[in-house]
């Protein structure tokens, strides 16, 4: 792991994943204003599968991480990533829809890129245009959504597409962005690489503001 990162390196590695989330999310804003396209109210059939199945990398993790120790929950959240088996849903889901009822994720504005693009995004085909990956459930409740994606596509419409925004964020840092994990560990290891500096700081290296 790279350990010579101090704090000005990884704030300014947050602020530069902060600035690619922000330009996805006005895409996929976009693509929902055109087309429609959205979760179904409530869903969380994506967040309760194994945490094996969803794989990202450390450095997607850095602002969630960052702010749980900004605000006293990293040590708490680690000792219940302990206990957690593979094929336990993320740690972050929330279950209880009183508590979220548009979706399950309890740190939602922090979550990773494949999160993110989960249903809202595109794979380049072998001609070389856009083909949109839809949720299973959004295609049998919502029949025409795929149709309506495909004409806006060929309206002009500027459907995220997955690679390309995995290739800017791998730029960011190509060394915590090379090697993914399932979601649970990913956090675990990011919340302990913050942690290792933020124990440094707390002895006056580095302290971060």
């Amino acid at each position: 792991m790279n350990c010579e990162l101090d704090f000005a390196d990884i704030f300014a590695r947050i602020t530069q994943l902060e600035e690619v989330y922000d330009e996805l999310n006005d895409s996929i804003n976009r693509t929902i204003l055109q087309t429609g396209l959205r979760c179904l109210p409530g869903c969380r059939s994506c967040c309760e599968t194994p945490s094996s199945n969803i794989e990202v990398s450390i450095l997607e993790f850095l602002p969630l991480s960052m702010n749980l120790w900004q605000n006293n929950k990293a040590i708490q959240l680690l000792e219940i990533l302990e206990l957690k088996a593979e094929d336990d849903p993320c740690i972050l889901l929330q279950n209880d829809i009183a508590l979220l009822p548009e979706g399950g994720c309890s740190y939602y504005g922090f979550r990773p890129l494949m999160c993110r693009l989960f249903g809202f995004s595109a794979i380049i085909g072998r001609e070389g245009f856009p083909s949109p990956v839809i949720c299973k459930l959004v295609k049998v409740n919502y029949p025409d959504i795929s149709r309506k994606i495909a004409d806006s596509i060929k309206d002009g419409l500027d459907i995220p597409v997955f690679s390309n925004f995995a290739r800017r964020v791998r730029g960011i840092d190509p060394y915590l962005a090379e090697r993914v994990y399932p979601i649970n560990q990913a956090l675990k290891k990011a919340i302990e690489f913050i942690g290792l500096r933020w124990y440094f700081g707390s002895l006056g290296y580095d302290k971060p503001a």
